[in-house]
């Protein structure tokens, strides 16, 4: 039957009327007897499709079924009004909880790495809910909010926060401050971590958050790789030499490459990009082995992480704010190692000025040109003569 068939991500024509949002849709399916506590792949049921994609009336309409559950996750441990949270929607979250929803801190947290200044206000000054919250991961809010770097959020949680010298010196499960956890983002304007430093500076921990070794990324670098195998899209996540990561990603794009040269594949899988539990289960294997390596618990500083993604403006302004241009990370790699890795002259160039050592070498006793040299960046490797 028509109304039983399921997609390829497994929605039924139910998930499809909720995502519309046209109530009347629903309505019909509903009285053609479809399942109520159907699921798709992604462990979606009606509630979550609807506060992805529906409207406020089709929640309404669902809330009034018995079969539904407020409190159900899915693959990624959100329950619908998490994805409030995610989706910045007040009023379908007052909706939920007036049907039994939790209210849970965390609600914070996810809304600020979202951006949604406006759900975080509302959390705050109706729900209650404690900006100083830490999640089970030890992030707090405003770790959260770095990984959007968004200014105005940044800016009202640095206002609100009475224990402001604690939360910049507070470290996650894997040892980042939120200084790490605003280079380590995606995002380009360096105007939030100018922020951030400047709060670190009239809180007196500038200098120990600014040279901070305790994020502790593990013995490689995971890099993502997807591609062709055998005509079908794939995907790789590969534990990179962090040394060659350069070389690795250069070869990738040009085809067949054996990953054996460069580390040790520990995910693979069709498709072009990896669905959400899979990234989950990467994440908790990385955190793992991170775990029990026998290294000591040090590793890369924020300026290590600014270079490491060529995000020159980030590293300028923290070689400005009094970060050192020589330590070490796990490997002995100072950021001029990275640099070269890259092959990026421009950062080599400021980090030499800024006084970084040429002739340093790290656990494998190479140099900076050693690392251009095996990276295959000439004109960086020639700098250096």
């Amino acid at each position: 039957m028509v109304l039983s068939k399921r997609d390829s991500q497994g929605n039924t024509v139910l998930h499809h009327a909720c995502a519309s949002g046209r109530l009347e849709v629903v309505r019909l399916f509903i009285n053609f007897g479809c399942n109520l506590k159907a699921a798709n792949h992604q462990e979606n049921n009606l509630l979550h499709m609807t506060v992805l994609h529906g409207s406020p009336a089709v929640l309404k309409e669902l809330l009034k079924r018995k079969a539904v559950n407020v409190e159900e996750k899915n693959r990624s441990d959100r329950t619908p009004a998490m994805l409030c949270a995610e989706m910045g929607s007040i009023r379908m979250l007052e909706m939920l909880i007036r049907a039994g929803a939790v209210v849970s801190q965390d609600l914070l947290g996810i809304a600020a790495s979202k951006g949604c200044l406006p759900f975080v206000k509302y959390c705050v000054d109706t729900l209650g809910l404690d900006l100083a919250h830490v999640d089970s991961k030890r992030c707090s809010v405003l770790h959260h909010a770095c990984s959007q770097s968004s200014m105005e959020m940044m800016t009202f949680l640095l206002n609100s926060m009475s224990n402001k010298r604690d939360v910049l010196l507070a470290r996650d499960h894997v040892g980042r401050t939120v200084i790490h956890a605003c280079c380590d983002n995606v995002i380009t304007n360096p105007d939030t971590l100018v922020l951030l430093l400047t709060a670190a500076d009239e809180a007196g921990v500038l200098r120990e958050l600014v040279n901070s070794k305790d994020f502790f990324t593990g013995s490689n670098t995971c890099v993502l790789v997807s591609g062709r195998d055998k005509g079908r899209a794939a995907f790789h996540y590969v534990l990179s030499y962090r040394h060659l990561v350069s070389l690795f990603e250069k070869r990738v794009g040009g085809g067949v490459v054996d990953f054996s040269q460069f580390g040790t594949v520990i995910k693979s899988g069709w498709g072009d990009y990896p669905p959400e539990e899979v990234v989950k289960s990467v994440d908790e294997t990385l955190l793992r082995k991170a775990q029990l390596d026998t290294a000591p618990k040090i590793d890369v500083t924020p300026l290590h992480l600014s270079v490491y993604k060529e995000k020159i403006e980030h590293a300028e302004k923290l070689i400005e704010y009094g970060a050192d241009v020589n330590l070490k990370d796990c490997f002995g790699m100072v950021p001029l190692h990275l640099a070269a890795m890259r092959g990026n002259l421009h950062m080599v160039q400021k980090l030499v000025k800024a006084g970084a050592v040429i002739t340093v070498k790290d656990n494998k006793l190479q140099t900076p040109m050693d690392i251009a040299l095996r990276n295959e960046h000439e004109k960086v490797a020639n700098y250096f003569k």
